[in-house]
């Protein structure tokens, strides 16, 4: 019942234009994206020690293609295609 209550008050104040300051213990992001050179996934995890510090952890994992990078297909029909310029490989 006190959950109903705070939703209502906090929607009854931004309906008002008031400002709702509300303080998370922990908060957890995650975030996919796309760009024209490649794609990549994230997340976050932060926890608030007080209400001006908070520590967070990061992960970050992206493909990044090289512009010069071409693909060449082999004329041969059950070859593997093949990138030319391409310096590491991790998959």
């Amino acid at each position: 019942m006190s959950l109903n209550t705070f939703s209502q008050s906090t929607l009854e104040a931004m309906e008002k234009g008031q400002e709702v300051n509300v303080l998370f213990r922990h908060e957890a992001t995650f975030k996919v994206f796309a760009h024209t050179r490649g794609f990549g996934v994230g997340y976050r995890r932060g926890k608030h020690l007080s209400a001006k510090t908070k520590s967070l952890l990061e992960f970050e994992g992206l493909t990044l293609k090289h512009p010069k990078e071409i693909k060449v297909k082999s004329t041969e029909e059950n070859a593997k295609r093949f990138v030319y310029g391409k310096l590491i490989t991790w998959l």
